[in-house]
């Protein structure tokens, strides 16, 4: 279902569109910021699937592998978790 869906849509648009509202830190310490696109694909994750937290979602982000996949993430590479609140609430 997902990687039909990630063939589907044109998620350069949606990014565009993202980075007009939400801007990604510009801290030159700590890690590296994820991108609103992300953020936004793990709040997709979290509806379609019906997970009910964003502890449950951060589990599930690092268990499945099809997940990962569709947020772009390398499957050395943990969940975006940490950022997904302030992204939901605005920025």
């Amino acid at each position: 279902m997902m990687e039909r869906i990630s063939k589907a849509v044109n998620w350069e648009n949606i990014e565009a569109l993202l980075k007009e509202y939400y801007h990604i830190g510009q801290s030159h310490e700590g890690a590296d910021a994820y991108s609103p696109l992300m953020l936004l694909k793990c709040m997709l994750l979290q509806k379609w699937f019906h997970i009910p937290s964003d502890p449950e979602l951060e589990n599930q982000i690092n268990d499945r592998i099809s997940f990962k996949k569709f947020l772009g993430l390398s499957l050395d590479k943990p969940s975006p978790l940490r950022g997904v609140g302030p992204f939901r609430a605005g920025g």
